[in-house]
C-alpha cells in the first residue's frame, strides 16, 4: 500500500460499512478501505492459512456464511446462511490480493443447497442467475479444514 494508515488506525471493513449505514460517511473507498483490510489482517494469527483457488475444504463445525446473490443485471443483494458440518466447498478464484480478508467459495452440492441458502423471492426473480458464498478469513480458518490441495 502506498499510503500508510495514520497512527492509531483501528477500523475494520465492517466498521467502515457500519459508518455508511449510520450516515456518518457517504461511501467506502481508498485509502481507508485498504487501511481497514491491512488492520484486519494484522489481527489474524501468524499461522492463518489463506485458501487458494480450486482447493476443496470441508466444514468442521457449522458456519455462518454470507450468501451473495448474482443477477444478470447490475442488481445485487445478499443474505445470511449456514453451512452444516461435513459440507464441502471449492475455493473461488481470488483477485490479486495474496492474503484476502474474505474467502469466496461454492459448495460442491451447489444445486442441493440453493433452496436453503437463497430465499425463494430471490430465486424467483427473473434476472437471478446464481450465488456465491463467503466468510472472513479468520472464521474460515476456524470452521474449515483442507481436504484437497491444488498443484
Amino acid at each position: 500500500m502506498n499510503n500508510p494508515a495514520p497512527p492509531g488506525w483501528n477500523k475494520t471493513t465492517d466498521d467502515l460499512f457500519a459508518e455508511v449505514s449510520r450516515g456518518e460517511r457517504r461511501g467506502v473507498g481508498e485509502p481507508e478501505f485498504g487501511w481497514a483490510k491491512d488492520y484486519e489482517r494484522s489481527l489474524l494469527p501468524p499461522d492463518t492459512v489463506y485458501p487458494r483457488a480450486g482447493q476443496i475444504w470441508e466444514v468442521i463445525t457449522e458456519c455462518d456464511v454470507l450468501v451473495r446473490h448474482i443477477f444478470a443485471t447490475a442488481a445485487s443483494s445478499s443474505s445470511g446462511g449456514k453451512l452444516a458440518s461435513g459440507e464441502r466447498v471449492r475455493i473461488s478464484q481470488r483477485g490479486s490480493d495474496p492474503k484476502p480478508i474474505l474467502v469466496s467459495f461454492l459448495p460442491l452440492c451447489y444445486k442441493d443447497l440453493q433452496d436453503s441458502l437463497v430465499p425463494a423471492d430471490v430465486r424467483n426473480e427473473a434476472t437471478y442467475t446464481s450465488y456465491v458464498l463467503s466468510v472472513k478469513t479468520g472464521l474460515f480458518n476456524k470452521h474449515f479444514r483442507l481436504i484437497e490441495d491444488v498443484v
